[in-house]
């Protein structure tokens, strides 16, 4: 896809650690707004209550690879990319391409990014699969254009 992100408005959303192991919780409302050049805005809005566990990371790759909780830009492009994984808003493809550009964007290394993004081209497939859409009663998306 040729999109080119020309800025993104968001905090980093307030998660609180739940007692079981590599869950989180957003502790309030969490908005982010992706501005693509020409081509309108993306808005993610997650309810209070939704569930995750960063980037999703097998334990044998965490020492190559960040969960989320070091970085900014990782954190942001792996929450936006669950999101749209876990809601089917729009197609895998189109999840992995934004997550790639939105580790690009936050100046996550050429390298690295394109590590992440084959990882989860190649190795997402089962949970987007597995994904059963319940999670939309938290999550809302929708393009302006």
């Amino acid at each position: 896809m040729a999109m080119k992100i020309e800025r993104v408005e968001a905090v980093a959303p307030a998660l609180r650690k739940m007692p079981r192991g590599g869950v989180w919780e957003y502790a309030e409302d969490w908005k982010a707004e992706i501005v693509l050049k020409g081509e309108g805005r993306l808005i993610f809005r997650i309810k209070r209550g939704y569930w995750t566990d960063l980037a999703s990371v097998p334990k044998a790759l965490r020492g190559a690879f960040d969960n989320g909780s070091g970085s900014y830009g990782i954190l942001l492009a792996s929450q936006i990319h669950d999101c749209l994984y876990s809601s089917h808003y729009t197609s895998k493809d189109f999840a992995d391409d934004i997550f790639l550009k939105l580790l690009r964007f936050y100046g996550v290394g050429t390298i690295k990014s394109y590590l992440y993004y084959s990882a989860v081209s190649l190795f997402g497939r089962s949970a987007w699969e597995s994904a059963d859409e319940s999670d939309r009663k938290f999550i809302s998306f929708c393009w302006l254009a």
